[in-house]
């Protein structure tokens, strides 16, 4: 099962077929569900997959490519951080693949209160009030399965929409400043906030640094060539004295 088996049209399916930017996703879709794992249970991801493959059509078919799939993209990104920050565990920093964790306002330490936040996130409470197996009183190791699955699906939808990115030239053709990584890591601070908030853990940055930070997904949705950079030029001040953190080169 592939997301080409999710075109339901013909006519879709004959558009799409030689297009070189959906032939890219195809592969980075089969990729990714191989390296998550997520392959093994394909038979559970029928819905995502339907869902992915309309989101890739209305890209592909839409008049203006790049600001439909840039909008795609910063919400796939919104959503993955929401769980990025949950996986990462300050206890094993070695498993921290992204780097991210030790940045200001991006500990690892939400990770042990998963159960509260299953209890307390609208959002996470309400999607697992709508599965069969959830437990009547949540435990830890249910949580972590939740949240890891939840993560590898966002993942493999973030790798799908980041490769027609790419083919769409919306990137920094220098990986290293790319503006995928200011935009994640700014995410991850917002959702890691709200998290805290939530918990009424103590705060690692101000609100003020939380807001700025939030700033970039509107920037993005704005359509910059490079939203990084207009971020810095906007926050310059703020960056340049230290009170914003901002990193150049990923």
């Amino acid at each position: 099962m592939g997301i080409f088996d999710f075109f339901i049209e013909r006519s879709a399916k004959k558009k799409l077929a030689n297009d070189p930017i959906f032939i890219a996703a195809l592969n980075a879709s089969e990729t990714a569900l191989k390296e998550t794992n997520l392959y093994k249970i394909r038979d559970k991801l029928t819905k995502p997959a339907e869902e992915l493959a309309e989101e890739i059509n209305s890209i592909l078919t839409s008049e203006d490519r790049f600001m439909a799939c840039r909008k795609k993209f910063a919400e796939s990104i919104l959503a993955f951080s929401k769980y990025q920050v949950l996986v990462l565990d300050k206890d094993d920093p070695n498993d921290d693949a992204t780097g991210l964790m030790g940045l200001p306002g991006i500990t690892g330490e939400t990770r042990k209160h998963l159960v509260k936040i299953g209890e307390r996130d609208e959002l996470i409470a309400e999607d697992l009030h709508g599965q069969a197996d959830t437990p009547n009183k949540l435990n830890f190791e249910f949580m972590k399965n939740h949240v890891r699955a939840k993560y590898l699906i966002w993942y493999w939808r973030t790798i799908v929409f980041n490769t027609i990115r790419v083919g769409l030239n919306d990137n920094n053709s220098n990986p290293n400043k790319d503006w995928r990584k200011q935009l994640l890591y700014s995410m991850c601070v917002c959702n890691e906030y709200k998290f805290r908030e939530l918990l009424k853990l103590k705060q690692e940055v101000t609100i003020e640094q939380e807001l700025l930070n939030s700033t970039m997904l509107n920037i993005t949705l704005n359509g910059e060539k490079f939203p990084d950079l207009a971020f810095y030029k906007q926050y310059k001040d703020k960056i340049d004295s230290k009170k914003l953190f901002f990193k150049k080169v990923w």
